[in-house]
Formats: C-alpha cells, structure tokens, sequence
C-alpha cells in the first residue's frame, strides 16, 4: 500500500514528508558547513601569508638588535657614547676632553670599523639618524676658537662628508642638539653660545643653511617627526610654542599654563604627539604630565607630589615616557608602557627595543622584549 505524504514513519514517528524535507536541511547544513570552513581555510593562509610577509617588512624598518660586549678605551664617559639604533655601532672620541680621533666599533663583528683623525678639533655632539646606519657628528676647535663642523659619516662603507660650517662664533659655542624631520630630511641644529644664549639652524637635503630667525629663548627644542614644524620651550616665560617655518612667525602656543612653575616639553612621539610637564614653583620637578597632539586637548596621564625631577625624564623610540634612577639602575614607563626595566652599570641609551649600559671599561648592549 502507498504511503500517504502525511502518513506517519514508523521508524521517525514523524510524518514522511517532514522527514524529507529535514534530511534536504541536513543536508544543506553540511554543504554550507563545509564552505564555511573551506572559506576559514582560505582566509587563514591569506593571514599566514599577510603575516609573513608583514614580518618581513618588519625585519627590513625594524633590524634585529645586536647582543655585544666591547672594552672601551679609558676615560670614555657614558655620556659621549653614542649607540646605533639596531646596536650594530657605536661612537665616541678618544683621548682627555675628546680631542683624539672618533672611533666607530662594529660590536657585531668586535672590531673597529673607522678611525678619524680629527686633527686639532673637538667633538661637540654625536647622534645617529634613526632610521639608517650614519652617523652626524659636531666638531668645534679645541679652546673654543673658529667655526663649527656638521660632518656626517656613513658606517657601512666608511664614506665621511662636510654637511655644512657654522661660522661667527664665539669661544663658548658649541652644537648641543641634532635632531632630523623624517618627513623633510630637514636636520636642525641647536648652537648654545653661553648661558641661555641659544641658536637654531636648519639644513635642508640641498645643503642649504638657514638661521631660523625665532629665539629658542633658552630652553628646549623638540622637532616634530612628520611635520616642518618645531616646538620650543621657552624657559624664561614657561610657555611651550608651537613654531611653524625657518621665520618663526607662525607661532602657536600649546598646552596652556600648566604648573606653578610653567610647561615643560618632555619629549615627542613618532606620531606627533606631545608629553607635557607641568613643573613645580622651582621648575626643577613635574608634579603632573600631560599627552596630547599638536593643537589637540592634552589629557593627564601621571600625577603625583613631590614630582619627579624633569631631567631623569625622556621619550624613548617606543613612545614611552620613561623615568630614569641611576642610584637603583632602574628605568621605569610613567605613561605609555608601563613598565619597570634594571640594569647593571652607567646608562648610555635605551630607545625602548635597546638598552646600551656601561660598567667599568665594558659597553654592553642588548635587546629589551
């Protein structure tokens, strides 16, 4: 006898149609289950493959950091050391009061890779650009007379060039800040001629120079990496100014009036952001900091009484504000990373991925995870 359509199944105890029809969305489940699943397998090694080549990219912007140890000659100082980026080299002059030639180490390979003569000068200031393995370096002649030098030396092939000459200084003047926009290739030199008497420079990838015709008015100068824009902390009025162009006309003053003691400039960020200090009444502490863009609203992110004295204060190459305590060999992130690192020895530089101490005659560098 035929089964009717709304006859019961005796094997289901469900009517035979609805049988049916539930076998087809069975079956349709599985087929959609297994294009989802083919489509998460493809997906996946589009990631796979996004991930390996961003992790290329990577290794070619971001080098690994080298693990080294070197013996430095005597009487270097950690402070006239000057550590590459990816710790591949490093920099410092030779000889009482750097006089002697500048060495440049290889800490990879342990070996020197340039000596230069400096014949008579003295090294004011060394700053590697971040971003590639040159050197800019300042020489000045010993006692103070003469013009001073911009020299840049690239490490990798030893080729070392006159950038520019600074001339009509005095015999107290020296370099006391590079600094490069990485979008302009701009490289501002700052020029200290005597107590808060400052001057600022700026060479262009022409080789152009101009005196920029503002007064960095004896405090600090920080440069905007991704912008033709400087911001000067003006020490006598604790005010920070946001300058714009080699005239300085365009000025705009940011941050507002902060602490009983004035703002501070603490550092900028690779994407143009700005840690603010507000300073104590004796402008030697930041009892409060504050972070925001240029022109933007500058949020607070640490607080607290007595402060923290403003010259252990710095940003390092990953964004962080960082504290610095030589007695304890600590450096702890007060914004940003929050973070507490050791060390063993006299600091020299940390970027954030570097740490570079000294201990005795050793210069020891290394990654920082």
């Amino acid at each position: 006898m035929a089964v009717n359509e709304r006859a019961w199944d005796a094997r289901g105890g469900r009517p035979a149609a609805r049988r049916n029809w539930a076998a087809r969305l069975k079956g349709y489940g599985v087929l959609s289950l297994l294009i989802v699943l083919a489509e998460l397998w493809v997906l996946g090694s589009l990631e796979q493959s996004l991930q390996r080549h961003a992790r290329f990219e990577s290794r070619e912007v971001l080098p690994p950091v080298v693990s080294a140890h070197w013996q430095l000659p005597a009487g270097i100082a950690p402070r006239s050391i000057a550590v590459s980026f990816d710790g591949r080299y490093a920099a410092y002059p030779m000889g009482e009061a750097g006089g002697g030639p500048l060495e440049v180490v290889d800490l990879g390979q342990r070996r020197v890779q340039s000596e230069l003569p400096l014949q008579g000068k003295q090294v004011n200031l060394l700053r590697w650009l971040p971003d590639r393995e040159q050197l800019l370096y300042a020489v000045g002649r010993q006692g103070g007379s003469g013009d001073l030098e911009l020299w840049s030396l690239d490490a990798d092939s030893g080729r070392n060039r006159l950038l520019h000459t600074i001339r009509r200084v005095t015999a107290a003047s020296r370099v006391v800040d590079l600094s490069l926009s990485t979008l302009t290739n701009l490289i501002y030199i700052k020029v200290c001629d005597g107590p808060g008497q400052y001057r600022l420079y700026r060479l262009d990838v022409m080789d152009y120079l101009y005196r920029a015709r503002f007064q960095p008015e004896a405090g600090r100068v920080d440069v905007l990496p991704a912008r033709d824009e400087v911001l000067v902390e003006a020490a006598v009025s604790g005010q920070v100014w946001a300058v714009r162009g080699i005239l300085g006309t365009d000025r705009t003053q940011i941050g507002g009036p902060g602490g009983p003691g004035g703002t501070a400039l603490l550092g900028v960020t690779s994407a143009d952001e700005v840690y603010l200090g507000d300073l104590s009444a004796d402008g030697r502490r930041v009892i409060a900091v504050r972070f925001g863009p240029v022109g933007g609203v500058y949020r607070p992110v640490w607080h607290g009484l007595p402060g923290l004295p403003r010259d252990r204060l710095f940003v390092a190459q990953d964004d962080t504000l960082y504290l610095n305590e030589p007695q304890s060999g600590t450096l702890v992130g007060i914004a940003g990373l929050r973070r507490t690192l050791h060390y063993r020895g006299e600091l020299v530089t940390f970027t954030g991925r570097l740490l570079a101490v000294r201990s005795g005659r050793t210069l020891s560098v290394g990654p920082v995870s």
